[in-house]
């Protein structure tokens, strides 16, 4: 799989059904969905989407279907797992 941004940094991922959703990057942040077993180079059997919304220090959450994450910016962030939709990004308020 090669990313359309390069992203030497490390990516963390999470794994439901037959995807595994890889997350993070530097300096190019992205988010891939990649379906589990295939062999040599599988950007173009393997991978049903990729997105420029990620973070560059994700802790990815696969819950109801969505892929819910925080940035090291501190926005929230959510995609729908099956299609990579972008669903919403906001602020995430800071208690004093």
């Amino acid at each position: 799989m090669r990313p359309s941004r390069p992203a030497a940094g490390r990516m963390h991922h999470t794994q439901a059904h037959s995807n595994v959703y890889l997350m993070g990057g530097y300096p190019g942040q992205q988010t891939v969905a990649v379906r589990a077993g295939g062999k040599g180079d599988v950007t173009r059997s393997h991978v049903p989407w990729s997105s420029q919304a990620s973070s560059y220090v994700p802790s990815p959450v696969l819950f109801g279907g969505n892929l819910y994450w925080v940035s090291d910016m501190g926005l929230a962030g959510c995609v729908e797992a099956a299609t990579g939709k972008f669903i919403y990004r906001e602020k995430v308020l800071r208690q004093s």
